[in-house]
């Protein structure tokens, strides 16, 4: 149906619906037949345009037709005296009627609420009871008592005042699917609205009375059915009504509108209590069902309040779950937790035993979670959680889920190390069994922590935790997959660790970080082949921390993506001074470490092509230097990464080569250009064949597939002979120059180009000639010459 069709089809019933209300409003005499005729005329030609509009507006659903069609045909049936004619005179046509239709509508609309739904609730129930018991006798004060007493028959009596009840009724079920997530829905606003309108019109039907003007309440009367009757199409007739019987999984409710559901309540409970206390009954009868209908409302309501106090009740018990349960496992959460341990430390005087907590921590989850993926992550974790249940179970302890990766085990059987221990070996051997996810083995290790409650001090739960969390992480760093008992020694490093990462924050800005630079040499002649850069801290107390201290909490904390990047801007700066200053050669290059965090930031190469725009320094005059383990946690970020860094003409160097994971297929996947070999390696190089035999190996690897070769922390002249005789290409260390700070560059500079060299290098060229015609740092710089002995500057 199009848009113009829909429009017109609308405005037709409006105009339908219009002309009902306006010859409500105009009729003369309801003596006259032709009034009467032209009502049942306008009822049913409105009507029957609502039913058309509502069918091809709302789909297929006929609940919407069926609402209007009854609607319409009960209006049409009586004429406009009768309708508008008290009920105290009905006569058992328009009993019948009523009895007939009003049911069926109630129906329509239960069945609307139940499609919307899916089942009506015990809630509801007691509701609809409560509102029908007590405007069942206020129907039975106003109208059904009257008639009887008149000489009505009872039955003619009951059935007529049902009318009311019932109109009462279709109040509450539209306010109950008003309340049901349709609020700000505009059909149901209507409908609402015309129940509403409908029960007034029926209240004003059963409080007429003797010596009332007829013409005036036919205008009334009438037309506020004509009204109600024009709201309910509207509303069947509106686009928003499919939505109506449409079923929601989730009321969305508006808390501000939450306390009309208390409305039905409410009516039932004022209504009671005025009619009781304004109302006397006229006879013993009479007494009597109004003693029957009040005793049968307060059962309601008493049953309404006592369903409220269990759905509260049953809510406030689902929360309190939810809130120190965890949803994964089912084990108590840290919340939970904390309660418990708290309750034991408070009856350590009665039971005699104090609580020992061991902290168990997935070693490495993170790469599980990817490599398994997260439901398959999630699946171990409940795993872990039986298999803890089932251990703790023997030894009558409880354990709780703490953190992501992490559990906790609370033992009052454990009273000393060793009992702790005998804990945590059962622990290991638990988890030392694979776990089977999706018919695949799953090994996992785990870092322990324990904390014991000290016996010369008072201690609260949440220290015990911390405690218990400080013992874990202390295994962690400590290489993970092992057990740890917490000292208060670990306290203090704590603190320490946590003064030093505050101190940190803002030293880039109090310019408390510098750069210390360390010379890179060639082997075979001294020539100065560029400079690592490495990052300093002087506080401004003029204490210097060490890189060690402070470079894994920046690493942690994220404020490692700042520094490095102002790293890498410094040392281009230094080096940019240096060449323009006619320090170095054109081509000496600067190397700087790369951080993991850095790597995983999509900003790093943007990063690393400002500096170069900053600084004017060609790009293949910067090396820089990551690890195998960053390449390793995140290789497809890394690999993208690198490839991204090494378009600009950026060299790579991998760092601390040969103490992790090595393998030549790295190098053939990763753009690198250069190897660093450890300086593990390098100190055992005169001692241990072994080490030379490693050395020799990287340095037949590294030739066969043309890297660059630099050998990290020479100290000694035999170390760099025994580096030279290999073929390694480039040394630092100790033995050419200490790391020095950026105005002792100069000085140092000049003292490697004029000192005499050791007999390994060549005398032909001079350190600055070679430093300024390399071109290509991967070809070592070799040329027969006579040695003569070096002097190791030290800045």
């Amino acid at each position: 149906m199009t848009g113009a069709t829909a429009r017109r089809t609308a405005g037709a019933v409006m105009l339908a619906l219009a002309a009902v209300a306006t010859f409500v409003f105009a009729t003369a005499s309801p003596d006259r037949p032709l009034g009467d005729a032209v009502w049942r005329a306008a009822v049913l030609v409105g009507g029957v345009s609502a039913a058309i509009a509502a069918r091809r507006r709302n789909g297929t659903h006929p609940v919407f037709v069926a609402m209007i069609v009854l609607a319409a045909t009960r209006m049409a049936l009586i004429d406009n005296h009768e309708l508008a004619f008290s009920v105290r005179d009905a006569t058992w046509s328009q009993a019948i009627a009523d009895m007939i239709a009003n049911p069926v509508l109630l129906g329509t609309l239960l069945l609307m609420l139940r499609m919307r739904r899916g089942r009506l609730g015990w809630r509801f129930r007691l509701d609809i009871v409560s509102v029908a018991l007590g405007a069942g006798l206020a129907a039975w004060i106003a109208v059904a008592n009257p008639m009887w007493e008149s000489g009505s028959s009872l039955a003619l009596a009951v059935v007529a005042a049902s009318g009311l009840p019932m109109a009462f009724l279709f109040v509450a079920t539209a306010l109950e699917m008003l309340l049901d997530g349709l609020v700000r829905n505009r059909a149901m606003q209507l409908l609402v609205a015309a129940t509403l309108v409908n029960l007034v019109a029926g209240s004003a039907r059963a409080g007429i009375g003797p010596g009332t003007d007829a013409q005036l309440w036919i205008t009334v009367v009438v037309g506020t059915y004509a009204i109600a009757f024009l709201l309910g199409c509207a509303a069947m007739c509106d686009p928003a009504a499919p939505d109506i019987v449409r079923p929601s999984a989730e009321p969305t409710l508006d808390p501000r509108f939450e306390v009309l559901r208390l409305a039905p309540f409410a009516f039932a409970l004022t209504l009671v209590g005025y009619l009781g206390s304004v109302v006397a009954p006229t006879s013993t009868a009479d007494q009597a069902v109004q003693a029957v209908l009040v005793a049968a409302v307060v059962v309601a309501v008493l049953a309404r309040l006592w369903s409220a106090l269990t759905i509260s009740f049953r809510s406030q018990l689902r929360l309190e779950r939810r809130l120190h349960t965890d949803d994964l496992t089912g084990l108590p959460n840290r919340a939970r937790l904390v309660q418990l341990v708290t309750t034991m430390l408070d009856d350590r005087w009665r039971s005699g035993s104090d609580p020992t907590l061991v902290q168990v921590s997935i070693d490495r989850f993170k790469q599980l979670n990817n490599s398994l993926g997260h439901s398959n992550a999630n699946r171990l974790l409940v795993g872990v959680a039986e298999r803890l249940s089932t251990l703790a179970g023997t030894s009558d302890a409880i354990v709780a889920r703490t953190g992501g990766d992490e559990f906790m085990v609370v033992s009052r059987s454990a009273t000393t190390e060793d009992d702790a221990i005998a804990i945590c070996d059962g622990i290991v051997a638990e988890l030392a069994r694979p776990f089977v996810i999706e018919g695949s083995p799953v090994f996992v290790t785990a870092s322990i922590g324990v904390a014991l409650v000290p016996g010369h001090r008072m201690v609260s739960a949440e220290d015990l935790v911390q405690h218990a969390d400080i013992a874990t992480h202390r295994a962690k760093a400590a290489g993970r997959n092992r057990v740890v008992l917490f000292d208060d020694s670990m306290r203090a490093q704590l603190a320490h660790r946590m003064e030093v990462e505050h101190a940190l924050h803002g030293a880039l800005e109090r310019r408390e970080l510098l750069l210390y630079h360390q010379p890179i040499v060639g082997i075979t002649d001294g020539a100065l082949s560029g400079f690592e850069a490495l990052i300093r801290w002087r506080r401004t107390d003029g204490a210097l921390v060490s890189p060690a201290e402070f470079i894994p909490i920046a690493e942690e904390t994220g404020m490692i993506n700042e520094m490095g990047a102002w790293a890498l801007r410094e040392a281009l700066s230094h080096l940019a001074g240096w060449t323009n200053d006619g320090v170095i050669g054109p081509q000496t290059t600067m190397s700087v470490n790369v951080s993991p965090r850095q790597i995983g930031d999509p900003r790093f190469p943007d990063a690393v092509a400002e500096a170069l725009e900053i600084t004017g320094i060609a790009p293949h005059r910067l090396w820089l230097e990551v690890t195998e383990s960053m390449m390793l946690q995140e290789p497809e970020l890394a690999l993208l990464t690198l490839r991204r860094i090494r378009a600009m003409g950026v060299r790579l160097a991998l760092d601390d080569f040969g103490t992790g994971f090595s393998s030549l297929s790295m190098l053939q996947r990763f753009p690198i250009q250069r190897i660093k070999i450890d300086r593990a390696f390098v100190q055992g190089l005169t001692e241990h064949g072994s080490d030379r035999s490693l050395v020799r190996t990287i340095v037949a690897m590294a030739q066969s597939l043309g890297l660059d070769l630099v050998a990290e922390g020479v100290e000694e002249v035999a170390q760099l002979r025994a580096l030279g005789e290999l073929g390694c290409d480039r040394a630092q260390g100790f033995l050419i120059s200490r790391p020095m700070p950026v105005e002792a560059v100069p000085s140092t500079v000049r003292a490697i180009v004029e000192a005499p060299v050791t007999g390994v290098f060549d005398t032909r060229r001079s350190p600055m000639t070679a430093s300024t015609t390399s071109s290509n740092a991967a070809a070592p710089e070799t040329s027969p010459g006579s040695p003569r002995p070096m002097m190791a500057p030290l800045a």
